[in-house]
Parts: structure tokens; C-alpha cells; sequence
């Protein structure tokens, strides 16, 4: 994993109120129209405030009711794009981003190990994060 790439794209602004630690800087921010959990397990649909958020350091996703906050290095093992069809056979996407152990969420009723975060058509979001994904784990 090259998280050293991460350091190198330029800061984003923080206008969301993250709290960052020292040498943290925000990368990549994106409204998701929808998230999932790796078993397609619905955490946030169309319509709701769901924002994913990318540090140099932290892969943080916000759904509008609780943050989930990875450490990239130790926590992230993979993410990739995957094709699925939908109605008439287009194809749509959406990324699975899978992590090393489980996160109990929901106060410890439900656990997660990956999530699923489908971009907003329209916007170039998923292009970049793509790019940065297939950087990161170069």
C-alpha cells in the first residue's frame, strides 16, 4: 500500500468541522447517494446527508445518523470498483472498500467489515476516487 501518495494530493478545505489530528490533512470529500455495509446491508440511502471523506491518514464516512473512522495503514485492506446491471441491463458501479476486522455498530447490535459507497451521478467523484484507490494500492 502506498500511503505516502496520499501526502502528496493537495489539501481540500475542511469546511465539514473534522477534527484532524497533527500532519492530517483532508483529501477527498464526495456526497454518496447511497451506503452500504459488504453485505449490501442499506446504512444510508438517496436523500440523506451520507458524505465520504478522505484523509491522508483516515477513511471517514458519515451517514447522517453516526461517523465510522478507518485508519487507512492498519485498517483498510482493499477497495475496488464492482460492476453490477441494473434495470435494462446498464451498467452501474459502486465500490467495496473492505477492512481487516469488524465494527460494531448500531450500539453493539449489528458488526461490519467493509462498506459499500455508491457516488452521485453527475459528478466526477467516483473517477477520482477510483484513480486514488487504484494509486493507493499500487
Amino acid at each position: 500500500m502506498n500511503v505516502g501518495y496520499l501526502d502528496s494530493l493537495p489539501e481540500v478545505k475542511n469546511d465539514f468541522g473534522l477534527e484532524l489530528e497533527e500532519n492530517e490533512k483532508l483529501v477527498f470529500v464526495s456526497k454518496l447517494s447511497m451506503l452500504g455495509t459488504e453485505k449490501s446491508k442499506l446504512l444510508s440511502a438517496a436523500g440523506w446527508d451520507c458524505f465520504l471523506y478522505l484523509t491522508n491518514k483516515k477513511l471517514i464516512v458519515y451517514n447522517g445518523a453516526g461517523l465510522w473512522t478507518c485508519d487507512i495503514a492498519e485498517d483498510l485492506v482493499s477497495c475496488e470498483k464492482i460492476e453490477r446491471r441494473t434495470l435494462f441491463f446498464k451498467p452501474a458501479f459502486h465500490f467495496l472498500a473492505m477492512l481487516n476486522k469488524e465494527i460494531v455498530y448500531n450500539d453493539g447490535k449489528e458488526k461490519l467489515s467493509g462498506f459499500e459507497f455508491y457516488f452521485e451521478k453527475g459528478t466526477d467523484d467516483m473517477a477520482r476516487f477510483e484513480e486514488i484507490m487504484r494509486r493507493l494500492f499500487s
